[in-house]
């Protein structure tokens, strides 16, 4: 035999209390309630989640002597200011890295005199 046919829907009622005063509203189905609108949230109160660290804030670890001498090599060979070719240079640094190490590198230099 075939299988019974779905159950109807639920009649819709209109309100009678917005219908009253002159406001329409939708109507609801009988057995529903609806949901009164979200309250608002004060998002300076919620706690954020921490945020992944950024690729170079995931190695952070300090130079050894072989990559000092690398890059002081490098600065020597390829130019005080090529931060890319030091950087492959010394194999393990990106350039970023490589600049920021030799500018405080040459900072305490000058500051030592």
């Amino acid at each position: 035999p075939p299988p019974p046919p779905p159950p109807p829907p639920p009649p819709l009622v209109a309100p009678a209390d917005g219908a009253a005063a002159g406001i329409r509203l939708p109507a609801v189905p009988v057995g529903l309630v609806p949901m009164a609108p979200p309250l608002p949230v004060d998002t300076r109160l919620v706690p954020m989640a921490p945020r992944p660290p950024k690729q170079n804030e995931q190695h952070r670890r300090r130079w050894t002597e072989g990559e000092h001498a690398m890059a002081l090599r490098g600065a020597a060979e390829l130019g005080r200011n090529n931060y890319k070719e030091i950087a492959k240079l010394v194999g393990t640094r990106n350039a970023t890295q490589v600049k920021n190490h030799m500018q405080k590198y040459y900072r305490q230099l000058k500051s030592d005199r």
